[in-house]
């Protein structure tokens, strides 16, 4: 009912399935408008359910007691309801079913409307199928039948509240859940975190992590999701699966998503403790297309989780409001006094309140204790005092986690941990044993962790204190363990007001300390340096300072791991100047790695109103883009450009950076607190753009494209309409203001509806005043390509209702507007003049219509040409566009004239390498062929260019012969390229206009074909190969062309053998060739000596890897012909290179292809044919269980057509009970490795 969105309150139950009642033991009463089929077939539904089998009398008897039908049965009736039977015990035939059904409808004979009441009976397999298609509800059937399926459970008391008689959710008002998107402000309150999660996990598909530090509730809140009491739009309990990752479920978590995958199951899992490696694999397997699973993973590891594909929530501490209701809920014997004592003592967190509370005797109370006093309770709970336990939880509190299972041998912990307080690795165990019975310390197989880490973090600093420093140097620091170490500083990291840890680790980045090298660290070394850094991040910026300003650009570039820990440096204003210094060093290298652009992008990422990650003044960071702006390196004008760009932002805010520091109090950085603190910022920025653009600097009309680019936002969202007014005016008297004239032209396109009267008045008077006025200003307007695109001129009052606005209307309005622009000009010589350099270094489509509304509009059309040409020769970056509109627009007046200045450019040196795109702009007649092949001859031009032939359909109109010559007069000059361009797109042309190729067409193809090389082309291979393969499936059709298929199937193979390329690389040609010319292109590639064999096997294999087999285009009867020319060898061939099973979609269970039995019936050795197929059963690759893939696999051979082979049959017995037993080991080996690698705190 939940999926059809019906009310599940409209469904009520009880009693025992065996007890008397009154017929009905759950009833269904929607509205009788409700829409409803299926297991509940109409609104009114009864069930009743027995345990039971029910034959025929048992029926009867059930629904007709004494002869008398049952109330509630008749009341079904005249509500035209339902009523259904069902039977835990029984299990139905066909025949036994209709039966049952028949003594239903017997028992309702001479009962008032009973033809109106549908009868119907649920055996125990018709509930068992009903049940597979609710697979949230399995774990619960399997453990009230007893074979619960370990350590999954369905939806309920997952937390194991002891609160049994209160169960509400208790929500925190206060901001609890943050998302790192700019509009959760402080963040969301627990209500709508949870309806956010709840939105992200209604898809299949999505992938969500809640994290947060232990015991501030997120198990509670998983519980909370699927309550209908909290929040709106619950999510269906009965698709709610949950583990504790660290209960060690069976089957483990990536297991069980590929069986459900592959069952195609609707669930939502529910992953507890979940480490960060578990999590990516899950997501892996989880986002794929098709899915039909959601999942959610909990960690308490808050500074490891960014992982992609996920909507990452994480939960913080309670309020302390909270924590004192669900204190005074659980203890209400506890005074207020002591409540808020425990609340406060807590720090928000849950599990440590409500273990406190626990410790408070009757008539006893804990106010005025101090907090280690109070810690000390903790630990020791209602137990007699015991000195040594609490030694024993500080020394395990020393390390993040640990080995707890060994008492010896290399891997063994405990020794180590209880030689600094004088214990054996016997007495460890046993302490660590009862801080685990206390809650204090939680388990993952053999590692073990001190949890929440508020009383890890509390203990450890008591443990510096307690034990001697020179036996954490002897048993830590210098040990024989790294991973212990490297723990340590993890731990360390958590204590920056501990003076002992700070000593420890100032120890450490002094001269000779252990991180002293800061360049040269080792893997685990540079680990523990970001551990460390939140204890003394100014002494840890001073080391950086120390050792970048000597390093070089290679040193520099293996260095880049510190970009991130930089960042998190600059969040204090006092560090932020020193921080984005060093950011600078890594952004003036230049790397393959891209390690520039990393350090950039934290720059710019500083420079956001939201999301920053520092609490930098405005003021700094304006600082820091003036300095950039101001610089002499181009490079850093860019970035500055880019970081202006990022202050003038006002929406779309996210961030991929992590934002915790240790302990240290972090938020996402800046956030305004008011609408003063917003107009702060941005006026600010603006005030540097209007000084940067008041100068010559270099960078000052990208300073001013910056301000355009925030226009729309500035004026719509941080109410600066009167600083923009100002700005646009100032800046458009200096001239025409391109970039703010668009962005006020969009911002009234799309914030009309949005704008008070008053401000889109005074957007509006903006607008008009940075319309371009004279001719120069609306050409470069409407003409010039730029940002943002064009705008027609005449559009100026109808585009602020986007809802109704003619587009096509518009851009016939914009054409007429550049036709009159273009005859306008031509006619102003000044403008003329002046517009000239732009006309011919800017690009856009738009040039060439008003190219040839200037030729039209021209008196003296030479002049105009002459003026073009002049200019074109000024500079090599020139383009020609407007130049080739001329020449369009002019051929109808004065072709003769055309063919003059084409006669000349055929040879002048500013025009001949440009031929053939001038030559293009043109209808291409005799004159212009004769023309294209003087200059080919000529060779002035470079011969890609060509290309330009094929474009817009200039070559379309030449006829059969003469194309087919030009072709191969292009080829012969070395213009493969060009010429299989030409010939594609007339194949195209062709293939619109639904007409046949023409002959020379394809006799054109096959000199292309047969005269292609590898490597010739500087185009990209995937659009030279579609067009090879275009070509091939058109051209190489008769017997004649076989020679050319042979000689491009025996190219590439020899190519691949030595690995000249990739056999993908060419797909589209391989395809088309075995399509066309299938024997031949089976002949060369699978034929020859062995080695040459198993280059074509190798490459077809490699192909179908990412494509389907090119052996698919080959008619089976012909690939069945080819085999039996060699039937010993071929078969094999067939077998190895062909598809033998597909599957028709990404969520569709695979099947065999038609040629998998073709293959098995025809070989003359049908039981070494098998053996083929089996090895092709094996995945080259895929995500989850291998178990899981190969028992999808494996079913195939169950399906297999064997006819009556006996051998056949006996050898797939084999084959299956081998498999089978592979697979069974497969899932033990798996289910041990996901044990070992998911039972880990770190």
């Amino acid at each position: 009912m939940r999926r059809r969105g019906l009310p599940v309150s409209a469904v009520t139950w009880g009693g025992d399935q065996n007890a008397k009642d009154g017929g009905l033991d759950v009833r269904v009463a929607l509205p009788a408008t409700a829409v409803i089929d299926g297991f509940i077939p109409k609104p009114s539904t009864g069930f009743q359910v027995k345990k039971s089998d029910m034959p025929r009398g048992a029926v009867i008897e059930e629904m007709k007691p004494k002869g008398v039908i049952r109330s509630s049965i008749a009341a079904l009736a005249e509500e035209s309801g339902a009523y259904v039977m069902v039977s835990a015990d029984g299990s139905t035939t066909d025949t036994a079913l209709k039966d049952r059904r028949e003594a239903m409808a017997d028992a309702m004979q001479g009962v008032p409307q009973a033809d109106k009441l549908t009868l119907d009976f649920l055996d125990r397999g018709r509930v068992a199928t009903w049940v597979r298609d609710h697979a949230g509800i399995i774990p619960w059937v399997r453990k009230r039948i007893g074979k619960a399926i370990p350590g999954w459970h369905p939806y309920g008391a997952w937390s194991h509240a002891p609160d049994a008689n209160n169960p509400d959710y208790l929500a925190d008002d206060a901001a609890r859940i943050r998302t790192g998107t700019r509009d959760e402000g402080d963040g969301f309150s627990a209500i709508d975190g949870i309806n956010r999660i709840r939105d992200a996990l209604r898809t299949p598909g999505r992938v969500a992590r809640l994290v947060g530090l232990s015991g501030v509730g997120k198990t509670r809140l998983l519980e909370a999701l699927f309550d209908e009491k909290i929040g709106a739009n619950a999510l269906d309990p009965a698709l709610a699966a949950y583990t504790d990752a660290a209960d060690t479920p069976d089957p483990q978590p990536p297991s069980l998503v590929a069986n459900l995958l592959a069952e195609q199951r609707r669930m939502i899992l529910v992953i507890d403790n979940c480490p960060a490696d578990l999590h990516r694999k899950l997501s892996e397997m989880v986002r794929v297309s098709g899915s039909t699973l959601s999942v959610i993973t909990v960690e308490y590891d808050i500074r490891e989780d960014q992982p992609e594909g996920t909507d990452v929530f994480s939960l913080e501490a309670s309020s302390n409001n909270l924590i004192e209701k669900l204190v005074a809920r659980r203890f209400p014997q506890l005074s207020q006094v002591d409540t808020q004592t425990i609340a406060e003592f807590s720090g928000g967190n849950a599990r440590i309140a409500i273990a406190l509370a626990g410790t408070v005797e009757k008539n006893e109370t804990i106010a005025g204790l101090s907090d280690a006093n109070l810690l000390v309770r903790l630990i020791q709970q209602r137990h007699p005092p015991d000195e040594s336990l609490l030694l024993i939880a500080q020394a395990c509190s020393l390390v993040y986690s640990f080995q707890g299972h060994d008492l010896e041998g290399e891997n063994a912990e405990l020794p180590i941990l209880g030689e600094l307080i004088g214990k054996t690795a016997d007495q460890m165990h046993m302490g660590v044993a009862e801080l685990r019975r206390r809650d204090l310390l939680q388990q993952r197989g053999v590692w073990r962790a001190v949890l929440p880490h508020a009383i890890a973090n509390r203990l450890a600093p008591m443990a510096l204190q307690n034990i001697h420093p020179q036996r954490i140097e002897t048993a830590i620091i210098n040990g024989k363990s790294e991973r212990l170490l490297r723990s340590f500083s993890r731990r360390l990291g958590y204590l920056d007001t501990s003076k002992e840890a700070r000593a420890i680790v100032a120890a450490w980045l002094g001269p000779g300390g252990l991180l002293h090298d800061i360049l040269n660290l080792s893997e685990v070394g540079k680990a523990i340096f970001h551990n460390v850094a939140p204890v003394m991040p100014e002494a840890v910026l001073a080391g950086l300072e120390r050792a970048i300003a000597r390093a070089d650009e290679s040193t520099l570039e293996r260095s880049n791991h510190f970009i991130s820990l930089i960042r998190s440096l600059a969040f204090e204003p006092e560090f932020f100047e020193r921080a984005t210094a060093l950011l600078l060093r890594f952004y003036a290298i230049e790397t393959d790695r891209n390690v520039d652009d990393e350090a950039g992008r934290v720059i710019i990422s500083f420079c956001h109103i939201y999301l920053s990650g520092t609490h930098a003044t405005v003021q700094q960071r304006l600082a820091l883009i003036e300095k950039l702006l101001r610089s002499s390196e181009p490079k850093q004008q860019a970035l500055g450009a880019q970081a202006m760009e990022a202050m003038f932002e006002t929406d779309h805010f996210t961030s991929s950076y992590l934002f915790e520091f240790g302990t240290r109090s972090r938020d996402h950085g800046y956030y305004p607190k008011s609408d003063a603190d917003i107009v702060d910022w941005f006026g600010s920025a603006l005030k540097l753009s209007e000084a940067i653009a008041a100068t010559n600097l270099p960078i000052a009309e990208q300073v001013k494209k910056a301000v355009a680019g925030g226009f729309r936002g500035l004026w719509a969202n941080a109410q600066l309409s009167d600083e923009l007014d100002r700005m646009a005016r100032a800046f458009a008297g200096n001239g025409f203001w391109r970039d703010g004239w668009i962005a006020a032209r969009q911002t009234r396109a799309y914030e009309a509806k949005t704008l008070s009267p008053e401000s889109h008045a005074k957007l509006r008077a903006v607008e008009e005043f940075l319309r371009p006025k004279d001719l120069v200003a609306k050409v470069r307007g409407i003409v010039l390509e730029a940002k943002g695109g064009g705008l027609g001129y005449d559009e100026m009052d109808d585009a602020e209702d986007l809802d109704t606005y003619d587009f096509e209307a518009a851009e016939k309005r914009t054409a007429a507007s550049i036709e009159q622009l273009g005859r306008d000009m031509a006619a102003d010589t000044d403008s003329f003049q002046e517009m000239l350099p732009e006309l011919l270094s800017s690009g856009g489509g738009r040039l060439f219509p008003f190219g040839a509304a200037l030729a039209k509009g021209g008196e003296q059309p030479r002049a105009v040409w002459d003026a073009l040409l002049g200019q074109l020769a000024t500079s090599p970056d020139n383009n020609p566009v407007i130049m080739g509109g001329f020449l369009s627009g002019l051929q109808t007046a004065n072709p003769a004239e055309v063919d003059a200045m084409l006669d000349d450019a055929v040879k002048n040196p500013a025009l001949s390498t440009w031929f053939p795109y001038l030559q293009a702009s043109v209808v291409i007649d005799d004159k212009g062929l004769a023309r294209i092949h003087r200059s080919l001859e000529l060779g002035l031009s470079p011969i890609e260019r060509y290309s330009h032939l094929a474009w817009g359909r200039a070559s379309d109109l030449l006829p059969g012969p003469a194309f087919r010559d030009l072709v191969m007069a292009i080829c012969a000059k070395g213009g493969i390229d060009a010429a299989l361009h030409l010939v594609s797109m007339r194949l195209v042309s062709d293939k619109v206009q639904k007409r046949a190729p023409l002959p020379e067409t394809l006799e054109a193809g096959r000199s292309v074909l047969a005269a292609f090389e590898l490597g010739t082309s500087k185009r990209q291979i995937q659009r030279e190969d579609h067009e090879l393969g275009s070509l091939a499936q058109v051209c190489l059709v008769g017997v004649e062309d076989e020679p050319v298929a042979r000689r491009l199937v025996r190219m590439l193979k020899e190519a691949s053998a030595d690995y000249r390329l990739n056999a993908h690389d060419y797909d589209d040609l391989v395809k088309g060739l075995f399509a066309v010319q299938p024997a031949a292109a089976l002949d060369e590639m699978f034929t020859g000596d062995d080695a040459s064999v198993k280059i074509g096997v190798r490459f077809v294999e490699t192909l179908t890897r990412r494509r389907a087999s090119p052996l698919d285009g080959v008619p089976p009867p012909t690939l069945i012909a080819w085999c039996n020319t060699d039937p010993e060898s071929r078969y094999l061939i067939a077998a190895t290179a062909g598809s033998l099973f597909k599957k028709d979609n990404n969520g569709a269970p695979l099947h065999w292809t038609v040629l998998a039995p073709l293959l098995l019936q025809s070989a003359p050795d049908p039981t070494t044919m098998l053996s083929v197929f089996v090895k092709r059963l094996y995945p080259n690759s895929w995500g989850g269980s291998w178990a899981t893939e190969m028992e999808g696999r494996v079913r195939l051979l169950d399906q297999l057509d064997v006819r009556d082979n006996t051998d056949l049959k006996a050898a797939r017995k084999d084959v299956l009970d081998r498999l089978r037993f592979q697979i069974e080991e497969a899932r033990v080996r798996e289910a041990a490795e996901d044990k070992q690698r998911n039972a880990r705190f770190e």
